[in-house]
């Protein structure tokens, strides 16, 4: 896959392309990209995604952006270089991109900038300016300006239509496999490790602190999770707690997100980290006595285990 960062060093004959923010790559965006791919082998050209280097509504929303994103600019890129695309554009979005027509960015951007003879869009997919362009106003300029236009019809799991903002609902509410069925693949957080107070240690369960790489990853709802945990090639399985350790922290605590790595005993303070998040097990609380927390997380790693022991290989 190749990125590019400039469009006006484009030359991309017979594109075949798809526009949108694509935020955690779901099942649906992924059904258009395979499409996308389909279309490009088919027709002899290439499979190019126009997306951009920031979150539209960061423009468009400026005093009331409160969107936290599925994945980081670096996860996305990731996800898309293992969809098979042939080349992504990330594309500033800035208030004068934000004032374009639909015409003005069909036209001018994609035709004569990036060559695109055909355009892919999911349902209910809208271009430019206030989302004017919808899919017969685009349909009617195709004709006009020799293009074609395929449109694909809406995704549905679980008799609900597909969306990032519906996953996000159900990572805010620690429903994590509707989230992960949503998104076709586990979700996940990726960080560096911190050296924090090792309260873990003095109990019997030394947790890996965690610092998530990008500020705006949208993390899910407080509580106690089971995970897997990907160090240096390697996976394990674990429990995390995201919250604020109300039995043991001191009294004015700090958020965090910890990680108590099953069978493992390593230094790994400033490695690269990434878990991934496969069950919801409880809300945090406050227990009354420390021997009552060590019991409670006894339990924890039980069910961890067994809730992870289950899943399809």
């Amino acid at each position: 896959m190749i990125i590019h960062t400039n469009i006006e060093e484009i030359e991309i004959p017979n594109a075949v392309v798809s526009v949108g923010t694509f935020d955690g790559l779901h099942l649906g965006h992924r059904e258009i990209l395979q499409y996308l791919t389909e279309i490009a082998k088919n027709s002899n050209g290439k499979s190019v995604v126009f997306t951009f280097e920031n979150h539209p509504r960061k423009i468009i929303e400026q005093n009331n952006f409160e969107i936290r994103l599925l994945s980081s600019p670096e996860e996305r890129d990731e996800l898309f270089a293992k969809a098979g695309i042939d080349h992504l554009i990330l594309h500033p979005f800035t208030s004068e991109f934000a004032n374009l027509s639909y015409r003005e960015f069909i036209e001018n951007v994609l035709i004569k900038k990036i060559g695109m003879r055909i355009l892919v869009i999911g349902f209910n997919h809208h271009l430019g300016r206030n989302r004017e362009g919808n899919f017969e106003s685009i349909l009617a300029l195709s004709k006009e300006l020799n293009f074609n236009v395929v449109r694909l019809e809406a995704i549905r799991i679980e008799n609900i239509q597909l969306s990032s903002t519906k996953i996000r609902n159900a990572l805010n509410e620690g429903n994590i496999p509707l989230a992960n069925t949503f998104l076709g693949y586990k979700y996940f957080i990726s960080g560096t490790v911190l050296k924090g107070r090792q309260l873990g240690r003095t109990i019997g369960f030394p947790t890996a602190n965690i610092e998530v790489d990008s500020s705006e990853k949208l993390i899910p709802m407080q509580g106690v999770y089971s995970v897997l945990v990907h160090i240096a090639g390697k996976q394990y399985q674990g429990m995390l707690n995201i919250g604020f350790r109300p039995t043991i922290a001191s009294e004015s605590p700090v958020k965090s997100i910890e990680v108590n790595i099953f069978n493992f005993d390593q230094d790994i303070y400033g490695s690269k980290i990434r878990v991934y998040f496969v069950s919801f097990i409880r809300n945090e609380q406050k227990f009354e006595s420390i021997d009552a927390l060590k019991e409670q997380l006894h339990q924890d790693k039980k069910r961890t285990i067994s809730i992870i022991s289950s899943l399809p290989q």
